[in-house]
């Protein structure tokens, strides 16, 4: 998204955002990347944002516990104890904002998605592979 776009939505007297504003911003940069097309769009409430429309996949990767400790120890370096805060934070953090959305029993719901990848029996390469087949032509 250019920085004009950016400035566009946000452009207006107030020196702080709301909640209400924030979430107009991230609908229309969201929605603004579909119109571009072939675009992946990660996390930002994009499941909520795009329901409907063509050419949307909603995915969901899930794992265990400890399988996510692990590969965030692995992937950041970090000691047990700060991985789990880490991996607190940020469901904490998710679930907050896409309960802005939608109900949170909503988000892990598996109905709610076209597929979801358990990532403690499929690597992440092996879910990369699985997602391009599934969307391309």
């Amino acid at each position: 998204v250019s920085k004009d776009f950016i400035n566009r939505v946000i452009s207006d007297r107030y020196q702080t955002v709301d909640e209400k504003k924030y979430l107009g911003v991230v609908t229309a940069i969201v929605r603004e990347l579909h119109e571009q097309g072939d675009v992946v769009i990660i996390g930002r409430g994009g499941q909520y944002i795009l329901k409907g429309l063509d050419e949307v996949w909603r995915m969901l990767l899930v794992a265990d516990w400890d399988s996510r400790l692990q590969m965030v120890m692995d992937s950041f370096g970090l000691p047990e104890q700060d991985a789990e805060k880490f991996i607190r934070e940020k469901d904490r953090t998710r679930t907050n904002f896409l309960s802005l959305f939608a109900e949170k029993e909503r988000h892990n719901d598996p109905l709610f998605y076209d597929l979801v990848i358990n990532l403690e029996r499929v690597s992440m390469a092996k879910a990369e592979q699985m997602i391009i087949n599934l969307i391309a032509p």
